[in-house]
């Protein structure tokens, strides 16, 4: 036995470098253009029972929509959500409709007869009608790598190499990430050199922080000079993700009423949510911050890599 896995070493060993890289290759499902809607979220386009449709990318929801117009206009059967179970949408409307949809299709991820909760009608853009919402219980069996600089939105398949992944840039950081349990990415960030915790979420406009951790951390309230508009927002210094710096971010207060909201109604108001059971988070770091970057997300490895969205 001894002798057969030194064979099995020394023939692992003198593997061409080629093959290696075979083994540690990714392998893409899809490369999607990315638009926005007036807000700033990033809709792409995917097929449900083969006709194109217009979807937000959202990893701070957690249970994936489509829309109930596109489920009557393709005849799928929509069926009543469990009483006493009560979803949320971006809209504040509560979602009381369920569907299974024969196929769905991500590129070259197809999904059958995948199950959907049913998105009361809205308009969600100028240019594009929101359609559905992708969330992480979709969203997290790919490894995600938003392009910002070029408005692409590239999925990859979880079977490659730990750690070898930035296909795009030379140098980069790394950073660890935990998960909830409806599959929002928590992490660590830097405001002004100070710590704090929060959510990445490509399904918020805004990036937000909690009224009682601002004045905590820098002092700062709505009625503080430097804090302006009806949704009261000031500027800092820099953000920094892993060591990358955005500079001069732009942030917006949510207050106690905000808060509180979010406790009482599971989001009400604030973002795509689904089914919601943690707490509000510190922060929302939304795309008015992340469109500055180029952030690859390796679900599996709860690991985020970035770099500046022009990096090469």
């Amino acid at each position: 036995m001894r002798l057969a896995a030194v064979i099995l070493i020394a023939l692992l060993a003198a593997l061409p470098a080629d093959a290696a890289d075979t083994q540690c290759a990714l392998k893409r499902y899809a490369s999607l253009d990315m638009q926005e809607d007036q807000s700033g979220r990033v809709l792409v386009e995917v097929t449900v029972n083969h006709t194109p449709r217009w979807m937000l990318v959202d990893t701070g929801g957690a249970t994936s929509e489509i829309g109930e117009d596109v489920l009557s206009a393709l005849q799928i059967k929509q069926y009543p959500l469990a009483p006493g179970l009560h979803v949320y949408a971006v809209n504040g409307s509560e979602i009381i409709h369920w569907a299974t949809v024969p196929s769905f299709e991500i590129g070259l991820a197809h999904f059958a007869d995948r199950k959907f909760l049913a998105l009361p009608s809205s308009s969600g853009g100028a240019e594009h009608q929101i359609e559905g919402i992708l969330a992480p219980d979709l969203l997290s069996k790919f490894d995600l790598d938003f392009d910002f600089q070029n408005k692409k939105l590239n999925l990859f398949s979880q079977g490659h190499c730990e750690g070898k992944v930035v296909y795009w840039a030379q140098s980069y950081a790394a950073m660890p990430f935990t998960m909830s349990e409806d599959g929002h990415i928590k992490l660590e960030l830097s405001l002004d050199g100070k710590s704090t915790s929060g959510i990445l979420d490509t399904g918020a406009s805004v990036t937000t922080l909690l009224a009682p951790v601002a004045h905590a951390l820098f002092g700062i309230s709505k009625d503080s000079p430097g804090v302006t508009g009806d949704q009261p927002h000031f500027q800092l210094h820099e953000l920094s993700v892993g060591g990358v710096k955005v500079l001069n971010p732009e942030i917006y207060l949510l207050d106690d009423a905000a808060d509180r909201a979010y406790r009482n109604e599971m989001g009400l108001g604030l973002h795509e949510l689904g089914v919601q059971s943690s707490l509000m988070p510190k922060m929302i770091l939304g795309t008015n911050i992340l469109r500055h970057l180029h952030l690859y997300i390796a679900y599996q490895e709860h690991k985020i890599y970035v770099t500046a969205a022009e990096a090469n």
